[in-house]
């Protein structure tokens, strides 16, 4: 999707990058994020899970809204996949044509490098934002036992940035 993106979207340079990979990891992330959910569902259980995928897919249809219960902590999910996405793709192209010269002669090195530093880079810029996703997702579920519920899209903010004692 990414390299389709940037041969359709007008323009050249970083900006073209940033936005090629972000919306690529958006369509990619909403397509997939039901079963994320899902599977975060299943995760927060830990060991002694009482409710297999199924059960909780069913109960959380049933008790929690309907499909759009299976979207909660979508918004933040997008904003975080924009950021993470873009700003790595960004940074990835900008890495291989920096290095293009010192590196022609190993390709797979200059591959991995650029790939794992963009990865870095995009997940230091994303990761608060991966967080109110999380605690969103299991807030106010009938499996973790936290009545919680948060009203608004991005709700956690504060959390992210005060400390807890």
């Amino acid at each position: 999707m990414y390299d389709y993106l940037r041969l359709k979207l007008p323009g050249d340079g970083p900006m073209k990058n940033f936005f090629a990979g972000a919306i690529s990891g958006m369509i990619s992330n909403l397509s997939v994020y039901p079963l994320e959910f899902a599977r975060t569902r299943m995760a927060m259980q830990g060991a002694m899970a009482k409710y297999k995928l199924n059960e909780i897919i069913k109960l959380t249809f049933k008790r929690e809204g309907g499909l759009v219960a299976f979207y909660k902590g979508a918004l933040a999910s997008m904003v975080g996949v924009w950021l993470y996405k873009g700003v790595g793709f960004t940074v990835y192209e900008a890495m291989k044509k920096m290095n293009q010269n010192s590196l022609k002669d190993s390709l797979n090195f200059l591959n991995f490098s650029s790939g794992a530093t963009a990865a870095f880079i995009g997940q230091l810029v994303s990761y608060p934002i991966e967080v109110t996703k999380r605690r969103m997702q299991v807030s106010g579920s009938f499996a973790s036992g936290d009545p919680q519920k948060y009203s608004s899209k991005l709700p956690l903010k504060h959390e992210i940035s005060v400390p807890h004692s």
